[in-house]
């Protein structure tokens, strides 16, 4: 079959079977001498519950083992833990997970994967949210806004009414605490106004109650400015925020320019992140979108952090474009030397019943991919939307190093992230495609 010139090669074999053409070989013996595998490949997979940490194994996941030339070697069932441990060597080279959930196909593809863990991989399920123990939690903050009526309220990105008592709901597993509410007070017009940040405890014994002016008093909740400016022409946002165990908080996302803080006596690790944003408008064969991100940390605020963002904007479309211009049975391609921060790439494409990701190094081949039969034959063909991730996060070492942290990193309790991943920097071409 020979698709479309902008039509993602990595799908080509995965829907020969639309067209009438080869499937794969289930995995049949490529013949000749096969070396034998020298190591294993491991990894996990949870089902997580939408509103709390509750946790199941996943066992909806094949693994699908692929030769070189992207063809199926072998294909296995993870065990009743959601867990596999599997021969690697010889003709393996690709390590691809697929998860089906009523008909719908989250497919994950590792290039010129080598041997180890690839950690646990979590999918969130709403299914499992009856099994989180859920409360409407009523906040007074009228007082507040009494003490500090030059001053807003804001609720992660949500600017609240102190006037109104604030309703939400809080999750968590049975037995455990429910997540802090943090909460922040920035000044409305001055900005050279004090802004502060605290964290209310919940307690599941008293779910509607009032927040005194008084938690605002102690040094540990004066939050300071961000002292920044834009390096890079274009950058249209900023965000602030923190890394905790429990997740991101005290979290201000504004127009570049605006007022960005950190709340530093409440959180040890937090972050400045730049944005900027390309509409390119309607190149065939859809809407064609570019983003650039690059995150800093703030060690201290009131030094001046000068914002940058890669600008290659120019160069990535056009290797794309190459690249797909000259896809085969197998592409060449070369996303390497545009920052020196990259790692690492991610092509997504996305159909009515799936999403499939693969991820490699920045130079390489994508093989022409198949997949089992009977995974293949339930993939829609017409593809919706198409991505080119490259990223990174400043680190020396290969895509295996990165592998290995991601899989130490999802192995680790809650959600502080190890300051390997801090200098993060990103850019991605999405297309809408239309039909």
């Amino acid at each position: 079959m020979k698709l479309k010139k902008w039509t993602p090669i990595l799908l080509s074999g995965a829907l020969l079977s639309a067209c009438g053409g080869s499937s794969s070989d289930e995995g049949s013996s490529g013949g000749g001498n096969v070396p034998e595998p020298t190591g294993r490949a491991i990894g996990e997979f949870q089902q997580v519950a939408n509103k709390c940490e509750y946790t199941e194994p996943q066992t909806n996941v094949t693994v699908v083992v692929q030769r070189g030339d992207g063809s199926v070697l072998s294909q296995h069932q993870v065990d009743a833990q959601g867990k596999f441990d599997i021969p690697w060597g010889g003709d393996a080279k690709h390590l691809t997970t697929v998860v089906e959930t009523d008909g719908h196909y989250s497919i994950d593809t590792l290039m010129e994967f080598t041997t180890g863990d690839i950690g646990i991989q979590k999918n969130y399920s709403q299914a499992l949210d009856t099994h989180c123990n859920c409360q409407d939690i009523t906040v007074d903050f009228s007082d507040l806004g009494a003490a500090y009526p030059n001053h807003q309220l804001w609720i992660g990105y949500r600017n609240q009414d102190t006037k109104s008592p604030y309703t939400y709901e809080a999750c968590r597993v049975a037995q455990e605490d429910y997540t802090p509410l943090d909460i922040m007070l920035r000044p409305k017009d001055n900005v050279n106004d004090e802004a502060f940040g605290a964290l209310i405890k919940i307690d599941p014994m008293n779910t509607s109650f009032a927040v005194s002016a008084d938690i605002l008093n102690e040094p540990n909740n004066q939050a300071t400015r961000v002292n920044y400016s834009a390096g890079t022409y274009g950058i249209d946002h900023v965000q602030s925020y923190a890394n905790s165990v429990e997740g991101r908080r005290h979290r201000s996302f504004e127009p570049a320019g605006n007022a960005v803080y950190s709340v530093p006596g409440l959180n040890q690790d937090s972050f400045i992140q730049a944005y900027r944003d390309i509409s390119f408008g309607y190149v065939e064969p859809g809407n064609v979108d570019y983003s650039a991100y690059r995150r800093y940390r703030i060690e201290d605020p009131a030094s001046h952090y000068e914002l940058f963002t890669p600008t290659n904007e120019a160069e990535l479309l056009e290797r794309l474009n190459s690249t797909l211009a000259n896809a085969g049975s197998s592409t060449s391609y070369d996303f390497s030397n545009l920052d020196p921060g990259y790692q690492a790439l991610t092509l997504s494409i996305k159909s009515a019943n799936m999403v499939w990701q693969v991820t490699g190094a920045l130079t390489g081949v994508i093989p022409d991919f198949k997949l089992p039969r009977a995974i293949e034959d339930d993939l829609y063909e017409q593809i919706e939307e198409f991505s080119l991730f490259t990223f990174g996060y400043n680190k020396p070492g290969n895509i295996d190093e990165l592998r290995s942290m991601w899989a130490k990193e999802s192995r680790s309790h809650g959600y502080l992230r190890p300051a390997y991943f801090d200098n993060y920097v990103a850019e991605v071409i999405s297309i809408n495609i239309e039909y």
